[in-house]
């Protein structure tokens, strides 16, 4: 029967993002298919709510496709950044001004140039245009891009903990709902709801971090 007020395209939508979570899983492509799998869901559903879940649910995975497709923005390849970091001259790094070009030194013991013993210009900008915010630039990357760097992996790990703790509440959902199918027993249906809530308590930790 149909449930008045339902978002059936959104149901399809979300039953296309839970799909897509699991790597070997095969989700439908053409809306037959689609219909099918949203009616087995639905199950007694009006005809009308199953078409527009099916709807929902093409739309959803075309989604998940185009943006998995989408090479706009290429993934950072942290090691090979932070390998060109540790070949520079260490830091810090010091931004100035001298004979009116501005300049940016960093230190070296085997120096002997440079406004003081032990320091070697790196950068040398054209005095006859603007240079003070390059000069800083520069600088400040010295040390700006090992903490990006650092930042970078620490959101990568938190997103891996968080992906982790999501699956696990999907993966306790789908259990819950395939004992409701099943009629499963009663100690079956307190262990998977024990499971589900543990999994809640930690995507909660995780999303509170």
């Amino acid at each position: 029967m149909s449930t008045p007020g339902t978002d059936w395209r959104k149901a399809g939508r979300d039953a296309a993002h839970e799909d897509a979570t699991y790597e070997d899983a095969v989700p439908c492509t053409t809306l037959d298919g689609a219909s099918e799998r949203c009616a087995a869901w639905l199950e007694d559903a009006e005809a009308a709510d199953v078409e527009a879940a099916a709807a929902g649910y093409l739309a959803g995975w075309t989604a998940h496709l185009r943006d998995a497709d989408d090479t706009s923005a290429p993934p950072l390849d942290l090691d090979a950044i932070e390998a060109r970091a540790n070949a520079a001259y260490p830091p810090p790094w010091r931004a100035g001004v001298m004979e009116n070009e501005g300049k940016v030194w960093a230190r070296d013991p085997d120096a002997l140039g440079g406004p003081s013993v032990g320091e070697r210009c790196l950068f040398i900008a054209n005095k006859h245009y603007p240079h003070t915010a390059n000069r800083e630039f520069i600088a400040h990357a010295r040390t700006d891009v090992p903490a990006l760097i650092a930042r970078g992996r620490d959101l990568t790990a938190a997103n891996e903990r968080l992906r982790g703790a999501a699956r696990a509440v999907i993966d306790g959902f789908l259990a819950m709902r395939d004992d409701i199918r099943t009629d499963a027993d009663e100690a079956a249906r307190v262990a998977n709801a024990e499971r589900l809530r543990d999994a809640f308590r930690v995507l909660v930790e995780e999303v509170s971090k």
